[in-house]
């Protein structure tokens, strides 16, 4: 593929490619380009590099360093600012160390303070927002295991004593089930079905799963608050309808396209459709169209067009619009928890974040398709659907 239109707009006019099949630059409609570049020998990626082609400027400039087994342990993003935290240096910079096993050690980088999350609080659903640029300061994360790969230990520290927390992962131990994200936790416990989807939360009272082992519905608080989804015959998901208090909000599913609708007291609020624009290898952009804002019908209302830069995981790192101007710009802990973030406070939060997937602002969870993911305890929620195939491994 080299060059990418929707009803006749170019949102990619080049693509090249090296002899091993890899992208080594991919310019989008909105005079931007992305530029790739491969260690000779093992053609890793080295650097991803994306510009404003007009006046070239640097937006994303993402610089890889591996250790001889191909784990990243360290990536530096030259297009951002070093910062001062209490006169302490914030880099743009994240490294990584690994067990013999490849496990994840530790990891490090900048959080904005506002983001860093506590153990005991589990997940907040109005945690993440427009974020103030300035609080930043440097994080750790490490990680400890069992014998059979399970995180056991999850130490956050920062220089602000007060931020600093540790998760303790409680196990069943002829399960392996989580049962504890603390072992002096006062909140419900985790709680399963036969198949071994998590059915109760800290956060989220109940869960309740079909026979295909798909989430159908979530109680979201002891108020009553609901979340409901809908999955097509092919386990795809369809429908999405969360119920607080007189105000409910529906998101279809149609393939590559999708309506947001927002009613207050059964009234129309907000509509939105979006459409996802793609090539065969990754999201290019989003389409999206405000067609109730507020209450009111503008059926001529404009066109938002969110071009999608992603990082070596696919995710969600950097949006821009049609003019190039920055919408969002995102970073990631280790295992997904967002921890830096700038936004736009005019246009709608992005929903497709870590590694490129959905994130379920009611719940936290990430939707893999097949599964769910919460981030913050960087454990799927549901059983592995290869467990029906594979039962005995």
């Amino acid at each position: 593929m080299e060059t990418l239109t929707n009803n006749g707009t170019a949102f990619v006019t080049n693509i090249n490619y090296n002899e091993k099949g890899q992208r080594l630059l991919i310019e989008y409609g909105n005079n931007t380009s992305t530029e790739y570049q491969y260690d000779p020998n093992t053609f890793r990626l080295n650097r991803l590099k994306t510009l404003r082609t007009g006046n070239s400027s640097t937006l994303q400039d993402l610089n890889y360093t591996y250790d001889p087994v191909g784990n990243i342990v360290e990536i530096n993003d030259n297009a951002q600012e070093t910062t001062l935290y209490n006169n302490a240096p914030v880099e743009p910079r994240k490294k990584f160390t690994y067990d013999a096993l490849y496990r994840i050690l530790s990891g490090n980088g900048r959080e904005l303070i506002g983001l860093a999350q506590a153990s005991s609080g589990g997940y907040s659903a109005d945690s993440i927002g427009a974020a103030d640029t300035h609080a930043v300061h440097k994080y750790t994360q490490q990680y400890e295991y069992d014998e059979l790969g399970n995180i056991t230990k999850l130490t956050h520290t920062t220089p602000t004593s007060s931020l600093n927390w540790t998760r303790n992962y409680v196990y069943d131990t002829a399960t392996n089930r989580l049962l504890k994200h603390d072992v002096n936790q006062t909140l419900p416990d985790y709680q399963y079905d036969a198949h071994g989807n998590i059915t109760q939360m800290p956060h989220l009272p109940a869960m309740a799963w079909s026979f295909k082992d798909e989430l159908k519905e979530v109680t979201l608080n002891a108020g009553g608050d609901k979340a409901y989804y809908v999955y097509d015959a092919s386990g795809n998901r369809a429908l999405k309808v969360v119920v607080k208090g007189n105000i409910r909000e529906e998101r279809y599913y149609l393939g590559d396209y999708e309506v947001y609708r927002k009613f207050v007291s059964n009234s129309l609020h907000t509509e939105r459709s979006t459409v996802h624009v793609s090539d065969d290898k990754k999201k290019i952009a989003l389409l999206e169209k405000q067609t109730v804002p507020e209450g009111s019908l503008t059926p001529n209302s404009s066109l938002v067009t969110r071009y999608q830069y992603d990082d070596h995981l696919g995710s969600a790192s950097l949006e821009l619009n049609e003019n190039a101007d920055i919408i969002s710009y995102e970073e990631y802990h280790p295992f997904g928890t967002t921890s830096y973030l700038k936004h736009n406070t005019n246009i709608s939060q992005k929903c497709y974040k870590y590694v490129g997937k959905e994130r379920d602002e009611e719940t936290g969870l990430y939707y893999y398709g097949a599964r769910y993911y919460a981030a913050w305890l960087c454990r799927f929620v549901s059983v592995d659907p290869l467990q029906h195939k594979y039962p005995y491994y």
